[in-house]
């Protein structure tokens, strides 16, 4: 009787939901394990609905799903794939580039086009990847730092897809403009080493995860660990995690822990691959496997249309010698304008077009036109919709952008300050203290604003941090900015950095030499007289307790110290 109710209350809601969302184009809505989930293509909105929400609470999710589709262009930073070469030092059986070439790009003709393309934006990002990049480290060393010389006013930082195997401490103690790393780990050792080898058939897991962990330890950037499965390794993975758990999980705010299936190619058939069906009923476990473990999944589900270049015709994939094309996937398979066309012609199908899941979809096109997939994965998007539910629960999704003006941050100071004693400050103090910066940052957590750094360079070759501000306290979001402003510093040239009244602790001063820095300066308020003194007078006095300074001097950049392991 009580079911029977329940299932009549829950039809009544479904009506409800359905008469709201009707105006909206591109909408949809579908029952989850707390209510109902709502969407739209429109706008790129998910909302949730828990069971007995109000007229209000509907009236709210439907404005939201109703506001004007947001640009993911706005917030990300302009930016250019390159696939620096088609080589390799792996021979991976389930490989999709079939064109392995000692083939390389042309590093004048990129560079032009990137400063080109850059323009005058304040960041400009370039994805690296191939064949195995970092084959070409030094000339990519040397191209990013060229690029972040040359173009003074845009900050250029760039992320890899390697197979982690040369990512050496020496090449990341260089690479201060390196925000992400992807590597590929296929499960434990004995397992891992069965797979991805080096050509001659050397294994290659412990290099792999000893460079994982320097990565970690001496660098600010994200890590994603992505693992390739099938029949041959999936019920092994659960072992990966459980070493994963162990050394990286007090590092689960950087790393993505990301389960992808592998596609059929020729010499790696069908009785390997694990379908498409089978694997959507596989996945949620998967991910509900790495988030017991206090591992983060990345996000599951993203408004995508602007996703992938194809979908605006965009030629934003460089391979060598130096072509353009809309589609990586094409890289390593013989790319020709023939094979892009009718890439391009395959996606989306006339059926698509009018569906209301096509925003989140990640259907690609060159999988149909290569026979390895494409088949409409709507049921599997709602699944990975109700887990990234889930996973928010657990985990937060942050990232650093560009600030657009001195005022879009007004009201995120004015969050952060309340109840401290610049409280009263007025609104004037921040926006006229010093004048616009291209480098004010943002710290993004799910798509919201939640911390602020204003960093101005000075005429003597320094950058001054002069307000780092967090909404959220205690949750490692102002060091995180921090962070990336040290890298900055680093990548930019600047002879130091400048930061007025922030905190500073024995720890502190550890981690700054490790992000790559000297000091050479301190200015401290005596707590009785007020006036300047040492550093070491300062402790004393304090007790080596962590206080407010007002200024010190961040000289001497070096390479950053990293942990030994052995």
């Amino acid at each position: 009787m009580q079911q029977h109710a329940e299932n009549l209350s829950a039809e009544a809601d479904a009506k409800r939901i359905e008469k709201a969302v009707k105006p909206i184009p591109l909408s949809f809505y579908f029952p989850s394990d707390r209510g109902f989930i709502l969407g739209s293509s429109h706008s790129g909105a998910l909302v949730e609905l828990e069971t007995g929400f109000s007229d209000k609470d509907l009236e709210k999710a439907v404005n939201i799903l109703g506001r004007k589709a947001h640009n993911p262009g706005k917030t990300a930073p302009a930016s250019l794939k390159v696939a620096v070469t088609l080589d390799c030092n792996f021979e991976c059986p389930y490989c999709f580039e079939r064109c392995k070439r000692r083939l390389s790009i042309d590093w004048s003709k990129l560079k032009h086009d990137v400063l080109t393309a850059a323009g005058n934006e304040k960041f400009f990002h370039v994805s690296l990847f191939g064949g195995e990049p970092l084959l070409e480290r030094e000339n990519i060393l040397k191209f990013m730092s060229l690029l972040n010389k040359e173009n003074k006013r845009t900050f250029f930082t760039g992320s890899l897809v390697t197979n982690g195997y040369l990512l050496s401490k020496d090449f990341v103690a260089r690479a201060p403009w390196l925000r992400k790393v992807q590597i590929t780990l296929d499960g434990p050792p004995e397992v891992h080493d069965k797979r991805r080898f080096l050509k001659g058939g050397k294994g290659t897991f412990w290099r792999i995860w000893s460079n994982m962990l320097h990565y970690l330890y001496s660098s600010s950037g994200l890590l994603v660990i992505r693992s390739n499965l099938d029949r041959n390794n999936l019920h092994e993975y659960s072992g990966l995690l459980d070493m994963l758990e162990q050394e990286v999980k007090g590092f689960s705010d950087r790393v993505i822990v990301r389960p992808e299936r592998v596609d059929a190619v020729p010499g790696y058939g069908q009785d390997r691959v694990i379908p498409e069906g089978e694997w959507w009923d596989i996945y949620p476990e998967l991910v509900r496997k790495i988030m017991e473990r206090g591992l983060d999944p990345g996000k599951l589900v993203d408004f995508s249309i602007l996703k992938c270049p194809g979908a605006e015709g965009l030629k934003k994939v460089i391979y060598p010698p130096f072509e353009r094309t809309t589609c990586d996937y094409l890289i390593g398979n013989n790319p020709s304008p023939e094979l892009e066309k009718r890439i391009m012609e395959a996606g989306p199908k006339s059926s698509c077009k009018d569906c209301a899941f096509i925003g989140f979809c990640d259907v690609c096109p060159a999988l149909r036109v290569f026979g390895t997939g494409g088949e409409c994965p709507k049921e599997f998007l709602k699944k990975r919709m109700v887990l990234e539910r889930e996973r928010r629960d657990k985990h937060r999704s942050w990232h650093i952008s560009p600030a657009r003006g001195r005022k879009s941050l007004v009201g995120l100071w004015k969050k952060a300050i309340r109840d401290t004693p610049y409280e009263e400050y007025p609104e004037k103090v921040f926006l006229d203290h010093e004048e616009e910066s291209e480098f004010d940052l943002v710290l993004l957590k799910n798509s919201e604003p939640v911390a602020g750094a204003v960093l101005v360079p000075e005429e003597d070759g320094t950058l001054t941090m002069e307000w780092l501000f967090s909404a959220e306290k205690g949750k490692g979001f102002g060091r995180r900015l921090v962070e990336y402003s040290f890298d900055l510093a680093r990548a930019k040239g600047f002879k130091g950095l400048r930061a007025e009244a922030m905190m500073l602790s024995p720890e502190s001063l550890k981690f700054f030499t490790r992000m790559g820095f000297e000091f050479e300066r301190f200015g401290f308020p005596d707590p009785e007289t007020k006036k300047e003194i040492s550093l070491e007078e300062y402790m004393k006095k304090t007790s080596g307790k962590a206080r407010w300074s007002w200024m010190y001097l961040v000289k001497k950049p070096h390479a950053p110290k990293t942990l030994r392991i052995s």
